[in-house]
């Protein structure tokens, strides 16, 4: 009996457990630890800041960068780059690096502060699902697909925006 009691109490924690990662307990449980263990796969909850002179944030080729919200709801992903820190996200023709906001999820936002390293590149990435894409700098923006995104060009940011493909609801929005 004492075995049944514990082992009833486990299943409980594990599923309570389960629910505050974002998984419904019974079905989403494979699905959470498949994503646990998926080299491919970068979750963006809540604010993510990648800060400061030398602190480099490169995403390999062919993985997929999911913003989704807060394991309490509300505040979706939003991805900071700024004061000195570099972004590389340098997928290639046949391994693109797909940017996408979870449905369901309030935003998916990569902000890029005018402080952020002008090396920076984004190059054969997708961004799709509502992902914005907000730009402060002069960093390389090639090679990429947007769809159903948002970029949005801030203050007097000159970027590299070449050989990139545009489509269905994009909105490109520049302002001073």
């Amino acid at each position: 009996m004492y075995k049944s009691k514990k082992l009833i109490l486990f299943s409980i924690f594990m599923m309570l457990t389960l629910t505050i990662q974002g998984c419904d307990p019974i079905g989403g449980f494979f699905d959470f630890f498949g994503e646990l263990f998926n080299p491919n796969l970068i979750i963006i909850r809540g604010t993510e800041t990648i800060s400061g002179e030398g602190e480099v944030f490169t995403i390999p080729k062919g993985t997929t960068v999911e913003f989704r919200d807060t394991v309490l709801g509300g505040d979706g992903g939003f991805l900071w780059i700024k004061d000195g820190a570099m972004f590389i996200a340098q997928g290639t023709a046949d391994e693109p690096i797909v940017f996408q906001r979870k449905e369901g999820s309030e935003t998916g936002i990569i902000q890029f502060e005018a402080n952020a390293s002008t090396d920076s590149i984004i190059e054969y990435c997708e961004f799709m699902n509502l992902m914005w894409i907000n730009i402060i700098n002069n960093l390389v923006i090639q090679y990429n697909k947007f769809v159903d995104a948002m970029i949005n060009l801030n203050g007097y940011a000159e970027p590299i925006i070449q050989y990139n493909t545009i489509q269905y609801n994009t909105i490109v929005h520049c302002h001073g």
